[in-house]
């Protein structure tokens, strides 16, 4: 397998697919396209991760109109649904193999029982649990709190999970919900710090906000105290070395606009790169597509922390 080090995975709107790019085989003119290393035909896709899971191997999950679990980087098909919710915007893998989709027109979140997938039950595993939460956009496991957080338009939650295999449960953890009403609403992602379990970075309508799990508060300097706070992201994650890849579609500067093609409001042609250099500097690069609207992308790091 390739060495991922380099390596990102972008949800392309327009193509209707998920393509890989390794960002180190870019010339310095050349555009994604000459970095692309894998794909798949995800169809109209918005959440995406890669994972290696104990259960299933290494997959990467897609959650949209059609919602898969595919096998990486042999892209077998290990499970499908098209009832994964109304619009959904993320997927996540639970240890045990179930899958969870947050739904942001739904506004719920659905359990899906995929860990009967390990008995040959496809039947069991095309059911689900769902649990409301207000206009849901990401979901992400926690194995250091061992929890599931939420992300939706007004809020930043923690549930317990409960349970394995098909008499598994979420639930609230009490005192672990947060407002985003004082960053303009608008939560969209969440994703880890991989160079610190204790935090969480989010994104809501202020642009990047890290999020103390102890003591429940949002940093708006970025981290470093570098402000981040003028881009509109729709995805935002982090390599192990503490690079950050993200997409924004409404920062200046883009090579194209969108607006000929019905989904340039929330999605954009490049995948934007930051690193914060040794003298505090902060270095940011855009690679971008010939033909592309992307509305997240993620660093191809399959581990938590």
């Amino acid at each position: 397998m390739e060495n991922k080090s380099f390596l990102v995975i972008g949800n392309d709107q327009m193509a209707e697919q998920m393509t890989v790019y390794d960002l180190g085989k870019i010339p310095e003119d050349g555009s994604l396209e000459d970095g692309a290393v894998w794909s798949f035909p995800s169809g109209h896709s918005a959440g995406v991760k890669y994972r290696e899971n104990t259960v299933f191997g290494d997959v990467m999950l897609f959650g949209g109109s059609r919602s898969y679990m595919v096998s990486y980087p042999s892209g077998e098909v290990l499970w499908f649904t098209d009832c994964s919710g109304n619009n959904t915007h993320s997927v996540e893998i639970l240890p045990g193999g179930n899958l969870v989709f947050a739904n942001s027109t739904g506004n719920d979140i659905r359990l899906f029982y995929t860990s009967a997938l390990l008995a040959g039950d496809k039947e069991t595993a095309a059911t689900y649990t769902s649990y409301p939460f207000g206009c849901t956009h990401g979901v992400l496991y926690d194995p250091v709190y061992e929890c599931l957080w939420v992300i939706g338009e007004w809020d930043l939650a923690a549930y317990r999970i409960v349970g394995q295999g098909t008499e598994q449960t979420l639930e609230p953890i009490e005192g672990k919900s947060y407002s985003l009403k004082p960053f303009g609403n608008a939560g969209h992602d969440l994703s880890p710090d991989l160079l610190d379990s204790r935090y969480l970075y989010c994104t809501p309508a202020s642009g990047v906000l890290r999020f103390d799990k102890e003591t429940g508060a949002f940093d708006t300097s970025f981290a470093d105290g570098t402000p981040l706070q003028s881009y509109s992201f729709k995805s935002f994650t982090q390599f192990p070395d503490g690079t950050y890849v993200y997409t924004a579609p409404y920062c200046n500067g883009r090579r194209r606009m969108l607006e000929d093609w019905w989904k340039g409001s929330w999605c954009t042609d490049f995948i934007g790169v930051l690193r914060h250099l040794p003298d505090g500097s902060r270095q940011e690069t855009r690679y971008f597509a010939d033909v592309a609207a992307f509305y997240k992308c993620r660093a191809l790091c399959g581990r938590y922390l």
